[in-house]
């Protein structure tokens, strides 16, 4: 049986609630960006005197509002994966995810701030846990094809 990463009845059901929550919020992150970078002359002209390089500050909404549109994707996977039951999908979130603890790591390394290190640390600790919630699904959903397996063999043994 797979060990339980979670409160819920199942990591497979965890991993549905994740992708809809995490769907969710790559949704309202793509709407800020994209609003921000419509309305971004606005936004920017109230703070003109501050010093900020205005071509910085709009490549910094281009690049949010395209890794919210990518990290979209993957959680669409997840949420396809989870619901579909199809490991592939659930292995590249995964990996996927990794990729960005690793990213999160270095950066907040490289940028030492106190805010930053307690900010990397908690989005490091919530992005493994939920990782471990699909790695459990990922087995939930071999353990079940094993048990189809294991009753059709037993099913045509019978025969």
């Amino acid at each position: 049986m797979a060990r339980q990463f979670c409160c819920c009845k199942s990591n497979l059901f965890a991993a549905k609630i994740l992708a809809i929550v995490f769907v969710v919020l790559h949704v309202i992150q793509l709407g800020i960006a994209a609003y921000g970078l419509a309305n971004f002359d606005d936004i920017i002209g109230d703070y003109t005197d501050e010093g900020d390089n205005i071509d910085t500050v709009r490549l910094l909404f281009q690049v949010s509002l395209g890794l919210s549109g990518a990290y979209l994707v993957v959680d669409l996977c997840l949420l396809a994966g989870a619901f579909k039951k199809v490991p592939c999908l659930l292995w590249f979130w995964l990996v996927v995810n990794a990729i960005s603890v690793v990213y999160t790591l270095i950066s907040a390394i490289l940028t030492f701030t106190v805010m930053n290190i307690i900010v990397a640390a908690c989005s490091i600790l919530l992005t493994v846990w939920a990782m471990l919630a699909v790695y459990g699904s990922i087995q939930e959903i071999k353990e079940e094809r094993q048990a189809e397996m294991d009753f059709y063999a037993n099913q045509a043994k019978d025969f």
